[in-house]
């Protein structure tokens, strides 16, 4: 199971990888927040399982919206999914 949960987290950060506000987005900056991204999808897999399955759909959805070369729009999806993290 813990396998399975680390395996979707990094496909789901790989997907939005290719995703930040407030300050100007750049590389750094998107991974600054794929590392707290993984971090709190972790934490998430542990407390509530069925919450990150419904995160995981709605990041594949965002992830094929963005796209690769929008580092604004990137960032904007990523701060979309950790503030719904933050809120569950």
């Amino acid at each position: 199971m813990k396998k399975t949960i680390r395996t979707l987290i990094s496909l789901l950060v790989i997907i939005l990888l290719s995703a930040c506000a407030g300050e100007p987005c750049t590389e750094e900056l998107i991974k600054k927040k794929t590392q707290e991204l993984t971090e709190k999808m972790s934490k998430l897999a542990m407390t509530d399982p069925s919450k990150l399955t419904t995160l995981t759909t709605k990041m594949m959805t965002i992830g094929q919206q963005v796209s690769g070369d929008d580092l604004d729009a990137q960032c904007e999806a990523m701060d979309e999914i950790i503030d719904e993290i933050d809120a569950a």
